[in-house]
């Protein structure tokens, strides 16, 4: 487990494959379930074992923000690389909150997520949004939100 401490009060910690599992049934599969992006088919059986499998295979990765004993965010994350580019991006998979995050915090997280990036070589972080509040905060650190993502069933 990598932890990093934020601001004296919280720490940052990315999850092992082990944690991940033993952590599964406790809070994590749910967490994640709720903040589900939009790519995800709620139609699937297999959805949530398969982000599973991905977590444990580490081509997801989970990361934990706590404050004590207590679990305050949980996300998920995964390198996502365009085909014919080859340029890497980081996608914030989904972020669930058990608190309400303060801009300051956000800040934070912003340049842990950043520095994480860099350390994987992405040349973005994206994610998926419809919160108006986060688009606001993205905008308040310099992040991006005029694109959409749209989305036609077939």
């Amino acid at each position: 487990m990598e932890i990093k401490d934020i601001k004296d009060q919280y720490q940052l910690a990315r999850l092992t494959p082990d944690q991940v599992s033993e952590q599964w049934e406790d809070g994590i599969k749910d967490a994640i379930e709720y903040a589900l992006p939009p790519l995800a088919s709620y139609e699937s059986p297999d959805r949530m074992g398969n982000i599973f499998t991905s977590l444990l295979s580490g081509e997801m990765v989970c990361w934990t923000i706590w404050k004590e004993e207590d679990i305050c965010i949980i996300a998920t994350l995964q390198i996502l690389i365009d085909g014919a580019s080859q340029t890497r991006n980081l996608l914030v998979y989904s972020l669930y909150s058990y608190m309400t995050i303060t801009l300051d915090m956000w800040g934070t997280l912003v340049k842990l997520l950043t520095a994480f990036a860099r350390e994987q070589k992405c040349s973005k972080i994206i994610a998926y949004t419809n919160v108006e509040r986060i688009k606001e905060i993205i905008l308040s650190v310099g992040g991006d939100t005029s694109y959409s993502f749209i989305s036609l069933e077939v």
